[in-house]
This record gives structure tokens, sequence and C-alpha cells, in this order.
């Protein structure tokens, strides 16, 4: 709950994203700085931009200043953006709450979302299977696909709307 009695559309984001960690959506979380923005939001005056207070997922090859971006690449694994790029930047002006950064295939190329942070699971086939854990997930029976798969996951699973 914010300050107001609203129900926190982030924290309802990261919990989602908590719960579900089988599905391997997220390369890493932005939890702590995503619900702090959002009180920062509640405390303003609310602006007519659609995206205010929005929770949002951005792949992880796109630049968050002060945040690792790995683009699902060993290779990359201890890189922090010195900058935000300029798609975010205007993201984050239009008042969209950063909470994570989704995973992928190694830079982009590939069709099945499996870089250095594993495989992405595809949330259809969490509901179809059962006993689905860490230790069992490779048994999921289908992939989320593309180079995109852990943002498509995340939709596809209601942990954001976008």
């Amino acid at each position: 709950m914010l300050s107001n009695k609203t129900c926190s559309a982030v924290r309802t984001a990261i919990n989602a994203l908590q719960h579900y960690k089988v599905l391997n959506t997220l390369t890493n979380d932005c939890f702590d700085k995503a619900l702090e923005t959002e009180q920062q939001l509640s405390n303003e005056q609310k602006n007519n931009s659609p995206l205010y207070g929005r929770p949002i997922l951005i792949k992880d090859n796109y630049c968050l200043q002060d945040t690792y971006t790995t683009c699902a690449s060993k290779m990359l694994a201890n890189f922090r953006a010195p900058y935000t790029s300029t798609i975010v930047q205007r993201l984050i002006d239009s008042g969209c709450i950063i909470v994570g950064k989704t995973n992928m295939d190694e830079f982009s190329m590939g069709v099945a979302s499996w870089g250095v942070f594993g495989p992405v699971g595809n949330p259809w086939s969490v509901k179809k299977a059962t006993n689905i854990d860490e230790q069992n997930s490779k048994k999921l029976l289908h992939v989320a696909g593309g180079s995109s798969g852990g943002s498509a996951a995340a939709v596809a699973a209601n942990f954001v709307s976008m």
C-alpha cells in the first residue's frame, strides 16, 4: 500500500516476479529502486502520460545507468552501464517505473531465449505442468522463444503489462 492507501502496482509486479522465479524472466531486478520511485511519484502531482506509474521491464540489452547490462553474455557479466539509453530515459520521463531487466538470447541472436542465465520458461507450460521448481524446470514443455523471451514470458504471465 502507498501512503494514500492505494494498491501498489509495483509491489504486485515484484510479488509475481518473485513467486514465479522458475520462469527465469529476469537477469537482474531493480525492486528497491522501483519501490522508491513509485513512492516519489505518488507524492507528486500526476502528469497526463498514460505510462505514469506503470511498472515495466526492459530488455537486458538496453542501458540503465549504474545497473548491470549483460546482453545475457558472460563477457559482459560485470558491465555496469555508465548512462541510460535514450529510449529508456524517455520511458522514465513518461512516468514508467523500471522493475528489472529481462532475460534474452545472448546479444539478441537466437530463437530460444537461452543465454548465460539459462532458458526462459513459457508461463503456459507452467500452467500445464505440475510440481515445477528450480530442480525440474528443464522439464518445461515449451520455451518462450525469440530473442526477447524474458519480456514475452513476463507479459504473458501478467507480471507487467508491457
